[in-house]
């Protein structure tokens, strides 16, 4: 008896498929493997049926509605005798289909042709003597070569879609620069840089910092770098932060761009950040104005620095003396140490020395030396105080 004289045994498949508890799921993966082992050549151990019991009427339903679903044949079974009869259902395989009319005459044909195949001479064998013509018109007619290949359609080529770039990932560029700064790679920054560019990509607040910080420490200072990130940051309205204006000024102040230095400082304490500057903003330019004996630079860089509640360091305090000194400006040079009494509490050695090397500076800078001779005792007097203290 078929499937069919069954339906009533059976719900829906749809409600029966797939297994929904572990006897069903078991069920399923017993039907599939017999499928699969019945699928193989046949052979002595090779399963034809599969005989499965049904304690229930629900269980019989699954078994015929999986067994259609995997094209097996199933059909009512009964064991027993009596009270001990039990029913079960019996899964065979469906029986092969009938062979299409002349298909005999199409396998032998083909096999025909298999064996001409074989026989024939393949294209290295040398030619039949029997071949040759029998009026001695010459050699035997040689095969016609084998039509070229057409060329490949130049416009297709054309039309195809260009190979895809690698898609650009901004986080993944981040953790590269970080990666460049930690090992002090200014070339690889340059080149992740590039590639941000490429992609039209800003740098952020933190990709600005990195890139600055590495065009300051090769030599000479990549400033042309530096400025195509700044830039690009700045047309992007990336918010800079301190560290970023910072590495700039000191960029431009190690290029020798004062100009450039000053201007940057004072957008910068014009701007967002003026609550957060630090004393590395301003000590670049008063480095520079050591360097250049700049009184005027270094007075307003003094002045943005007080209004920013700000006070020199040691350094800075230093720079400034040299300055003066060079200058033989012992007014200033006394107003600098009063300043440093009220701001330095202690001073090291090295720069109690680095202070004194100032005053040997001012006499020599000074003719006849008493006036710097006596600026030299009024400045050492001050600063041994305020190291004492």
């Amino acid at each position: 008896m078929s499937s069919d004289a069954h339906a009533q045994d059976a719900p829906a498949a749809t409600s029966l498929y797939p297994p929904r508890d572990k006897q069903t799921r078991k069920l399923w993966d017993s039907l599939c493997k017999f499928r699969k082992a019945s699928a193989r050549p046949a052979s002595a151990r090779t399963p034809t049926e599969l005989a499965l019991p049904a304690q229930s009427s629900y269980i019989r339903a699954c078994i015929y509605s999986y067994a259609e679903r995997l094209g097996l044949r199933a059909t009512k079974m009964e064991s027993g005798e009596g009270g001990r009869r039990q029913l079960g259902v019996l899964v065979t395989l469906p029986p092969p289909p009938p062979p299409a009319a002349g298909g005999a005459r199409v396998a032998e044909a083909a096999g025909a042709k298999r064996k001409r195949d074989e026989a024939a001479p393949g294209p290295d064998a040398a030619p039949d003597a029997s071949s040759a013509p029998v009026d001695g018109s010459g050699a035997a007619e040689q095969p016609a070569p084998a039509e070229a290949p057409p060329p490949p359609d130049a416009d297709a080529a054309a039309q195809a879609p260009p190979p895809t770039e690698p898609r650009f990932d901004r986080r993944e560029s981040s953790k590269e620069l970080r990666r460049c700064a930690s090992r002090s790679d200014a070339a690889g920054a340059a080149r992740v840089f590039s590639r941000m560019e490429a992609a039209g990509a800003a740098p952020s607040d933190a990709d600005c910092s990195l890139l600055l910080h590495l065009c300051g420490i090769t030599t000479p200072p990549d400033v042309a770098l530096a400025a195509r990130v700044w830039e690009a940051a700045r047309a992007a309205g990336t918010p800079l932060h301190e560290p970023s204006w910072s590495g700039m000024i000191r960029l431009m102040c190690a290029h020798g761009d004062v100009a450039r230095a000053q201007a940057l400082l004072t957008d910068m304490l014009q701007g967002s950040c003026a609550d957060r500057v630090r004393l590395r903003s301003f000590s670049p330019l008063i480095a520079a104005a050591a360097d250049r004996a700049d009184a005027p630079l270094a007075a307003s860089t003094c002045e943005q620095m007080r209004a920013a509640g700000l006070a020199p360091g040691d350094a800075e305090f230093i720079m400034l003396a040299r300055l003066h000194a060079r200058r033989a400006d012992g007014d200033a040079l006394g107003e600098l140490l009063g300043w440093m009494a009220t701001e330095v509490s202690s001073m090291s050695d090295e720069h109690l020395d680095a202070m004194a090397h100032c005053f040997d500076i001012g006499a020599a800078a000074t003719p006849g030396g008493e006036g710097a001779a006596a600026a030299a005792g009024t400045a050492g007097t001050a600063a041994s105080a305020g190291a004492a203290g």
